[in-house]
């Protein structure tokens, strides 16, 4: 067997063999990102609260995030939310969500 088949074998069985949940952001893993000194990691961050941000239909979801706001802004005020409300390591998702709710909530 050449080596590049064998290579992209092993790599398909650990892929397999991955539990479900592995691919799931945890509160850590983006407050990490979120206060990384590397740039990617920053963009990681500031993508992935924009991306939650963004889905469905977020004013239905109470969040009003005035037009014009720098991701660098919400990056931070985000971070800053979840260092201060995070009590446990769970999925990053809605505790961004509660934040961006917090922070930017719908005057109704």
């Amino acid at each position: 067997m050449p080596r590049k088949a064998i290579i992209l074998s092993v790599v398909a069985l650990a892929c397999a063999a991955t539990p479900a949940d592995a691919a799931l952001v945890t509160r850590g893993m983006l407050i990490h990102a979120c206060t990384s000194r590397e740039q990617t990691h920053l963009n990681d961050c500031a993508g992935y609260i924009a991306g939650i941000a963004d889905m469905n239909d977020s004013v239905a979801r109470g969040v009003c995030i005035p037009e014009g706001t720098k991701f660098a802004l919400l990056r931070r005020r985000v971070t800053r939310w979840l260092q201060a409300h995070t009590t446990s390591n769970g999925p990053a998702a809605p505790a961004v969500l509660a934040a961006l709710r917090g922070l930017y909530p719908c005057n109704r």
